[in-house]
């Protein structure tokens, strides 16, 4: 009988502070709870979380999340590189917040993952930059991660171009200055 072919995990990143207001408690329990060999969920960063989750998840015995501690930022364009999909989490109170994250995430060309409300929820919708899910529905979020472990090379790659579009035509630094320029010239 042939040996079964290996397949390389799905890798979800998570970079930047871990406190209370990312919901990554809830997170990093469902996923771990998944226990579905097709992803691993990789923690980037540090914070007043940190050691509570690295603890849930040693208790648990979570095989599939990987935390790699606060990195340089001069890191951070291989962290993002070496990811299949960036997640952005908050908790619901928050729906009014664009991190600034979310401007680096899709300027990397990689598809994000929103367990958040609001604004970024919406921008990956009407862009098509990945999928989103309530922070408060557990079984969207659980559902969420599966969906894009199980998306195919050409959904990825459409997440992706659209990710770099928005980054350029939005998000673009000059762009948003010649923006705010025209508003104050010409009202």
């Amino acid at each position: 009988m042939p040996e079964k072919e290996k397949t390389v995990p799905v890798v979800f990143t998570f970079a930047g502070n871990i406190g209370s207001v990312q919901n990554l408690d809830k997170v990093v329990r469902i996923f771990g709870d998944l226990r579905d060999e097709r992803m691993v969920l990789k923690l980037v960063g540090g914070g007043v979380y940190l050691e509570r989750l690295q603890k849930m998840v040693q208790e648990h015995g979570y095989e599939n999340i990987e935390f790699t501690g606060r990195l340089p930022q001069s890191a951070m364009p291989e962290q993002f590189n070496t990811a299949d999909v960036l997640v952005i989490s908050l908790k619901s109170d928050f729906d009014l917040t664009i991190p600034a994250k979310f401007q680096a995430y899709i300027a990397s060309g990689r598809p994000v993952l929103g367990l958040i409300r609001g604004d970024v929820a919406e921008l990956i919708g009407k862009h098509d930059l990945g999928l989103a899910a309530d922070p408060d529905d557990e079984a969207a979020i659980a559902g969420a991660f599966c969906e894009m472990a199980a998306a195919d090379a050409r959904t990825f790659s459409q997440w992706r171009e659209n990710g770099l579009k928005l980054s350029g035509d939005e998000f673009n630094r000059n762009e948003i200055i010649n923006k705010m320029s025209e508003l104050l010239i010409f009202g």
